[in-house]
């Protein structure tokens, strides 16, 4: 090649280098952010790290690699970086190998129905870069050259083994750092490694109990315990917004039932923990303590599960079922539910072998699920607790049937979306406690907020607030609540809160009466 024009070729090459690892750095500074605040000459010396790390990889690639094959890895760079942009918007948390590994399949599962989830923005941007990269390496059209490549692959080599030996050793992993921090200094590629070599199921078994250390129980320290019922249904519900509860479109509530059962209920704002998904919140109910940082628990090998709320309050006398519209399998909650102790579950594989329900596109319906409760407590003799997982409301929110969309007909949007999911649910849940016997304890709460973004919605980055509603047919328990209201409604309680108190009720001496009206405070 002509000196020339080989001058050109590497010019080319090394715009596209800095553009390309750019490109990589920027999606790792957006998705990798440290749960815990690094003194700034930490982070600097990281992000130093990870875009040498960054850089000398990308130049290795770009000279080792025919130019017709770089497309390839191009576009298979922007799938991923769109991927974890996707991940890191939802969860606010980087996507970890271990929930790769460990959730690929529900992952897959929700993501079928993840229309909503397109970014345009980022589509188009990544896109645009994948076109300029790919046109410029086509310009080059220099030929691969072997040696240089091995001398930046040595590079890269010698600076990631320095960085783990003096700076930032990956075996941290195993003690207490995260994918987030870790990967501040490596990116994700590295960080994964390390999560696999170091993270084994022994290990994650270990982290996980070592969570259960963890205690919190400041509601009980608040209200006076309730006597319960024969009947109780506690009721996870899907992406329940606790702003949703006062929020109005064109002058309606999407929830006019729930929000009138704040009104002679006991009504908490609660931190939902949501760090691994929707089952993060299912296992701190059932369980009473905290799950896996790392990993949705019901996933790891060899877990315990001899004290939980299904035998806790079988020694209280009750009969404890599950529900939950989805397959057994969506996070191994069939097996994890099996060995809590439970009298009797319902996932999708019974309600349609054995209760003839109908399959809708992504599992059973609230209503179908909610109307086999009624059924069973109608049936039932004796205590029972019905714990019950909805899931009809599930982002993208797009499994409402179009005859049930009536709170915004011609759904446009993803605001538009939720507040007729969010509306079908409240009609369920109205029909269903209106349909329990009277004196039954209705537990709601959510699993985690829907992040619909609309317009008086006020999140906190990392920080998720859903509504926690007791409420009891033919009594008050607005009056009965305790909790000065400023203190209930701060956000300071957390679900592992909610568990302590719902398991302190299945302790209450049997002789306590249902409600003993204090003054209440006056409402806002």
């Amino acid at each position: 090649m002509p000196l020339i024009a080989e001058a050109r070729a590497q010019k080319l090459l090394l715009v596209v280098a800095l553009i390309w690892s750019v490109e990589i750095f920027v999606v790792q500074q957006a998705t990798c952010v440290s749960e815990y605040p690094l003194p700034v000459f930490k982070m600097l010396g990281a992000s130093g790290i990870r875009f040498a790390l960054d850089i000398l990889l990308v130049s290795s690639l770009l000279l080792a690699v025919p130019k017709k094959l770089m497309p390839v890895l191009f576009t298979l760079s922007a799938v991923f970086s769109y991927g974890v942009l996707v991940y890191y918007d939802y969860f606010a948390r980087s996507l970890s190998f271990q929930v790769m590994a460990h959730q690929f399949g529900e992952g897959g599962d929700a993501l079928k129905y993840g229309a909503l989830l397109v970014n345009p923005s980022w589509i188009a941007l990544l896109g645009g870069l994948l076109v300029a990269k790919s046109t410029l390496v086509w310009k080059a059209d220099s030929p691969p050259r072997v040696k240089m490549a091995a001398a930046f692959l040595l590079a890269y080599v010698v600076t990631l083994g320095g960085a783990n030996s003096f700076v930032d050793p990956l075996d941290k992993l195993k003690r207490f750092a995260s994918m987030d921090r870790m990967g501040l200094t490596y990116g994700y590629l590295v960080t994964w490694a390390g999560e696999a070599y170091y993270l084994d199921p022994d290990e994650l078994r270990k982290q996980a109990m070592e969570q259960r250390a963890i205690q919190s129980d400041r509601l009980s320290a608040m209200e006076r315990p309730l006597a319960l019922p024969d009947h109780v249904a506690v009721i996870q519900v899907e992406s329940l917004d606790y702003d949703i509860l006062s929020y109005e479109h064109e002058g309606q509530s999407p929830t006019p039932y729930l929000s009138s059962l704040t009104q002679e209920s006991m009504y908490f704002k609660v931190n939902a923990h949501h760090q691994n998904g929707s089952a993060d919140a299912d296992f701190i109910l059932l369980n009473n303590v905290m799950p896996s940082a790392t990993v949705i628990t019901y996933k790891i090998q060899g877990y315990p599960y001899e004290v939980t709320l299904p035998r806790h309050a079988g020694e209280a006398g009750y009969r404890t079922f599950g529900f939950h519209g989805n397959t057994g399998q969506f996070f191994d909650r069939r097996s994890a539910f099996s060995q809590m102790g439970f009298d009797g579950l319902f996932f999708e594989e019974e309600m349609v072998q054995e209760h003839g329900l109908p399959r809708a596109p992504w599992g059973i319906q609230d209503r179908d699920v909610l109307s086999l409760s009624n059924k069973l407590f109608d049936e039932a003799e004796g205590k029972s607790v019905h714990f019950i997982i909805t899931m009809t409301s599930h982002m993208p929110f797009n499994f409402v049937d179009e005859a049930e969309q009536t709170f915004r007909p011609n759904p446009q949007t993803k605001i538009d979306n939720y507040l007729n999911s969010i509306n079908y649910v409240d009609r369920q849940l109205q029909a269903y406690v209106e349909a329990l016997p009277e004196r039954a304890l209705v537990v709601i709460y959510g699993d985690h907020e829907s992040a619909a973004g609309y317009a008086e919605h006020q999140a906190t980055a990392g920080v998720e607030y859903v509504p926690l509603i007791l409420f009891q047919k033919g009594e008050n328990l607005a009056a009965f609540q305790q909790t000065p209201l400023d203190v209930a409604r701060a956000g300071g309680l957390h679900t592992l809160d909610i568990a302590g108190y719902l398991w302190s009720l299945f302790e209450a001496p049997p002789d306590l009466p249902s409600s003993d009206p204090a003054e209440p405070e006056a409402a806002p």
